[in-house]
Formats: structure tokens, sequence, C-alpha cells
């Protein structure tokens, strides 16, 4: 009984970090997307001398640039969060460094749970797309 347990567990268990991995990779890519929409829908408006004009003279003009930029900055951050606890929890495991540090420490644990990622992604959400609602209103 205790060996079909305990099969289950590691079944289980590699079973959660393929479903982790497959989550992190996704996130990676949604990242870009984000990113990649976060600077590019603003130039987009900066190379039509005729959007830009109508765009910037709105008092929402500022407001609306701060909250792509605020969404751009928040997936570099959650970029460069996910690279060094991925880095730290590596190397810690290979045995390069000691297990007990802080920033290993923190790094294991935010690599074991996802929902800061989720949070940051959704808020990411929301900002493009309150600033996507305030540019439609500006040009219209």
């Amino acid at each position: 009984m205790s060996s079909g347990n305990s099969h289950t567990r590691i079944i289980s268990s590699n079973r959660e970090e393929s479903l982790r991995l497959a989550y992190r990779q996704h996130s990676a890519t949604l990242r870009a997307w984000f990113v990649a929409f976060g600077v590019a829908f603003p130039l987009f408006l900066a190379s039509n001398d005729r959007i830009w004009d109508d765009f910037s003279a709105h008092e929402n003009a500022t407001c609306t640039a701060i909250l792509f930029f605020a969404g751009v900055i928040l997936q570099v951050v959650l970029a460069i969060i996910d690279k060094y606890t991925d880095l730290f929890c590596l190397s810690a495991s290979m045995g390069l460094r000691n297990a007990d540090e802080w920033a290993v420490k923190m790094g294991c644990l935010w690599l074991h749970y996802d929902w800061p990622s989720i949070l940051g992604d959704v808020i990411t959400l929301l900002l493009f797309i309150y600033a996507g609602y305030n540019t439609i209103n500006i040009l219209l």
C-alpha cells in the first residue's frame, strides 16, 4: 500500500511539474506579446502625424501613455524576477549556492507559486484594456 501511494505521489509530482513548466513557457510567450503590444501600439500612434496630433492634444493622452508604460514595466520586472529566481534555484540545485541563502529561498518560493505571475499578467491586461479604451475614446 505504501509503495502505491509513493508511486501516485511521484506521478502527481511529475504531472504538476510538467504543468508548471508548460505554464512558464506559455507565460514567457504571453509576456513577449504584452511587451510587443505595449511598445508597438504607442509607436503606431506616434508614426501617423494626424493620429498623433489628435491623440497628444487630448487631456487623457498622458494618462494613457502612462498606462501603456506601466504595463510594459510590470512585464519587464516580472521577466527579471523570473530570470533570477530560476538562476538562484538552479545554482543551488547544482551546489553552486547555499540553499539556505535568502535569495535562493525567495527564488524557490517564487517559482513554487504561480499566482504572482498570473496576477501581474491580469494587471497588465487590465492596464492595456483601459489604455486601449482611452485611446479609442480620444481618437473618436
